[in-house]
Order: C-alpha cells, then sequence, then structure tokens
C-alpha cells in the first residue's frame, strides 16, 4: 500500500496525538523520534561537513512514514487516537512544597 493511501485512509489529522497505542504503534512512534534524533544530528553535522543532501530528504520522509504507520497500526487494533490537549495556563498544575520537606527531623 502506498504512503499516501494510508493517509486517505487515515484522515486529515487536525490535531497533535500523542505516541502510544497498541504495541506496533507505540514502537512506531518511538523509531519516528530516534529518525528525527538523526535528522537533528544530520542538520549539525551539515554544518561541518558536505552531506549529499538527499540523505536529509529521505530521513525526513521516513519520519513521516513511520508516523503515518504508528497511525495506522492504532487504527487497525481499532485504539482511538489520544490528542493532546494543551493545559490552560490559568490552572494550577501542581502546589510548591515546602524548601522544608526534605530536612531531616530532629527526634
Amino acid at each position: 500500500m502506498k504512503f499516501n493511501k494510508l493517509n486517505e485512509k487515515l484522515g486529515e489529522l487536525g490535531s497533535f496525538i500523542l505516541p502510544g497505542g497498541t504495541n506496533a504503534s507505540a514502537f512506531l512512534h518511538l523509531s519516528r523520534t530516534i529518525i528525527r534524533r538523526a535528522e537533528r544530528s544530520i542538520i549539525d553535522l551539515l554544518e561541518k561537513e558536505e552531506v549529499n543532501p538527499t540523505l536529509l530528504e529521505y530521513i525526513n520522509r521516513l519520519s513521516d512514514f513511520l508516523f503515518t504507520l504508528a497511525r495506522f497500526a492504532a487504527k487497525i487494533d481499532q485504539k482511538e487516537e489520544m490528542i493532546y490537549i494543551r493545559p490552560d495556563p490559568k490552572m494550577k498544575i501542581y502546589t510548591p512544597v515546602s524548601p522544608d520537606v526534605w530536612k531531616k527531623s530532629k527526634e
């Protein structure tokens, strides 16, 4: 199945999704993040060495493909994608702990 056909079956993505789902989709998301790290390393390398420009394009497309495969694997396993919802900045996420909390008590 071609990459564009996979995307058509998944539908348009209107939000960020959280990695996860099934083992297969989670491992595909993990692979994608490793490829993204490699992409950033190649960009750093470009400042120091001459690199075939096709390599960067290939790595970028591979990352896109792994992302699509991860979404497709979740769909096959009938797992709903978890949409990332940005927290409300007005909402207090945690309460700071007193600095004395880590001091040993004198008993």
